[in-house]
């Protein structure tokens, strides 16, 4: 069976960019040199488990800089194909850069990151330069920032970060706009009015095939007719 060469991590990694034009310059390094790719399947991997893929895998994150070093394990030595601790750590490092499920399995999600060529991370980066530059003009001391694709927000104060948290943001199919704005108020636990489109999308179909799918859960529902008309309301 024929191996696929093996790759030495560069000396330089992506998260110890102090800059995104840093970053631009490693993934041109990278980009002159042939990008392993992953299989598309939905088959899961983790550890432990012996398969070729896990070869493809190891290729793709020493060049990435999150599995360190070549090294020898006593235990597997002379298999690439094996998925050891070492393989699950820089894994779950890899997945947490990209705000994905930090679980230390191959999944669809970690595929589709993995196999993202260097070329297309360049145009990632090109255009977050560009939104940085945009909000850098419109920045004060203290700010909030909404990082969507990582599902984080983040309150920085005097350029320090004083709290983070997990948020929720929109589906691929209804995505979260891109905005900025002034808040004016802040609002501790509220209840909330369901949107239309959630409500019709989402809700009311998981209702219809499950009518007490809402047994318990602190929603209330107004029937159609009420003023303001209101399908469900967080309380």
């Amino acid at each position: 069976m024929c191996q696929p060469p093996f790759y030495y991590p560069l000396d330089t990694k992506p998260y110890d960019f102090k800059n995104l034009q840093q970053a631009i310059g490693f993934y041109q390094t990278l980009s002159t040199l042939p990008w392993p790719t992953l299989r598309k399947t939905n088959k899961l991997l983790r550890l432990d488990d012996n398969h070729p893929d896990l070869a493809i895998m190891r290729q793709q994150l020493l060049l990435l800089g999150d599995l360190s070093a070549p090294y020898t394990d006593p235990d597997t030595a002379g298999s690439n194909e094996y998925f050891d601790i070492h393989l699950e750590q820089a894994l779950m490092h890899f997945q947490q850069r990209h705000g994905i499920k930090v679980d230390g399995i191959l999944g669809p999600q970690s595929r589709k990151a993995l196999n993202i060529p260097p070329a297309h991370r360049i145009q990632q980066l090109a255009l977050n330069i560009h939104r940085q530059n945009q909000f850098a003009e419109k920045i004060s001391n203290r700010f909030i920032q909404v990082n969507i694709p990582e599902f984080r927000l983040r309150l920085f104060d005097q350029q320090k970060l004083l709290l983070e948290m997990k948020t929720i943001v929109g589906r691929k199919t209804r995505k979260t706009p891109v905005f900025d704005t002034h808040i004016q108020a802040l609002v501790i636990n509220p209840s909330w009015n369901v949107p239309r489109s959630i409500a019709f999308k989402d809700i009311l179909p998981r209702w219809q095939a499950d009518p007490s799918i809402w047994h318990g859960k602190t929603c209330r529902y107004s029937p159609a007719g009420t003023h303001p008309p209101r399908l469900l309301r967080k309380i």
